[in-house]
């Protein structure tokens, strides 16, 4: 497939770059031949193909900010879609360093949705690609700008913002911080240790907003991977907020919990004997027979960990 001249890389109209990146970005998410066909589309002016096109816009100086996001979520629906692999230098060096950059500039309030979007893109990202984990927190202290959006929102934004934006941030920056505690020791123990984040983990979980409860058990579920995690932060107080979520009515919450049980009753977790003696063997024994598939094989895999 071949472009012509009005997506050039010297095109004024900024808007117009935009309105064509956001269509890319939409067209190949979650779409293998379409995401196929772009890999080698090329433009009828400058015969560049159109991954050095767009590539070429995270060079402009002074580019939209707005810009440089969809470029980058661009490459990184090409990633998800196994067009691009995640060492591809287009995702490691340009899409990934990029969004981190977007996740922690100082911009104005009313580019708050953008740092959320931001966050969410890099988490769907970074999900399953733990090769990239490291490059990510080592690019402009990620981790750091990742505990200010959790801890103090109110001190990086503006006060006024409302209630319902801060709590988007809040969770997309704990759903974040989970992924990135999904695999590597090291980093999992740099979120672990965090003062503050496991008992803000547990006050998320017992807010009223959905997202802040599926953010905290998603961080436990990274941490539930780790036998020094699971000897050393896991607790009473982490038993409590799991044998409350698997009972819970929401299926979201039961299947991450559920999940985290599983890691969590191994024999060295300190976890093990409080669930046994609180009727986990119960509850996991009615997952067998559960209608919902990924509930009844996290019941299997807990009752096999038993």
């Amino acid at each position: 497939m071949r472009i012509s001249k009005p997506f050039k890389n010297n095109l004024a109209n900024e808007y117009l770059i935009g309105v064509c990146l956001k269509f890319f970005c939409s067209i190949c998410y979650e779409n293998v031949a379409v995401a196929q066909r772009l890999q080698t589309t090329i433009s009828t002016e400058t015969n560049q193909i159109l991954f050095e096109i767009i590539s070429n816009l995270f060079n402009k100086l002074n580019r939209p900010v707005i810009i440089s996001y969809y470029a980058s979520k661009f490459f990184v629906n090409l990633c998800k879609t196994k067009v691009l692999s995640c060492d591809d230098s287009y995702i490691s060096h340009k899409a990934l360093t990029t969004l981190v950059h977007l996740c922690t500039k100082s911009i104005i309030n009313k580019c708050i949705y953008l740092y959320i979007a931001c966050l969410d893109t890099l988490t769907y990202l970074l999900n399953g690609n733990s090769t990239l984990h490291h490059i990510a927190i080592y690019t402009e202290q990620l981790l750091s700008k990742l505990f200010s959006y959790l801890f103090t929102p109110n001190k990086v934004f503006d006060e006024t913002i409302d209630e319902a934006i801060l709590i988007k941030i809040r969770s997309s920056a704990l759903t974040l911080l989970a992924v990135l505690s999904s695999h590597h020791e090291d980093i999992k123990k740099r979120i672990a240790d965090q003062e503050n984040l496991i008992s803000t983990a547990i006050e998320c979980y017992h807010s009223p907003h959905l997202s802040l409860k599926l953010a905290s058990l998603c961080l436990f579920h990274g941490l539930s991977r780790s036998v020094h995690q699971l000897r050393t932060t896991f607790n009473d107080t982490t038993c409590d907020i799991l044998l409350d979520a698997i009972k819970s009515s929401d299926l979201s919450l039961v299947r991450i919990a559920s999940s985290v049980i599983s890691n969590s009753v191994l024999e060295f977790s300190t976890c093990r004997t409080k669930l046994l003696s609180d009727g986990i063997l119960d509850i996991l024994l009615s997952f067998l027979t559960h209608p919902d598939h990924e509930l009844s094989i996290n019941g299997m895999w807990a009752l096999r960990n038993l």
